[in-house]
């Protein structure tokens, strides 16, 4: 019995230790922030909503928001943007990562990526 005890802290630390170290792909979006906040019932977590509304094929502006992005909570100075632009309606320059494994704290489960630095875009 103890050598499944064992085994189970063993695995939960090699997990602890791989979260957020195998990057399977970087990029960057530009956008205007829909929506910061937090979600989760155990651990919670940060979640950024972008919005959808820019002209598609058709020229009609859709409604909404495009993707669910989520922020390290301890992150203050990317939040601080966050939310600065999402009360001042400014388009950002998003830059994310996505990785192969997350721990349910780090990451909101249907969270497109994890977004590490933003920036003010000018807009004319």
């Amino acid at each position: 019995m103890s050598t499944k005890i064992l085994t189970l802290l063993i695995a939960i630390v090699l997990g602890s230790l791989m979260s957020g170290c195998i990057e399977v792909g970087r990029s960057t979006v530009a956008d205007t922030v829909y929506d910061v906040g937090e979600e989760g019932l155990v651990w919670k977590t940060v979640t950024v909503y972008l919005t959808n509304d820019h002209p598609s094929a058709g020229g009609k502006g859709l409604s909404g928001y495009s993707a669910k992005y989520t922020v390290d909570k301890d992150n203050n100075a990317t939040l601080s943007l966050l939310n600065e632009a999402l009360v001042n309606k400014r388009m950002v320059k998003i830059y994310y990562t996505t990785e192969l494994f997350y721990l349910p704290w780090d990451h909101t489960t249907d969270a497109v990526a994890l977004i590490y630095k933003v920036e003010y875009l000018n807009t004319g």
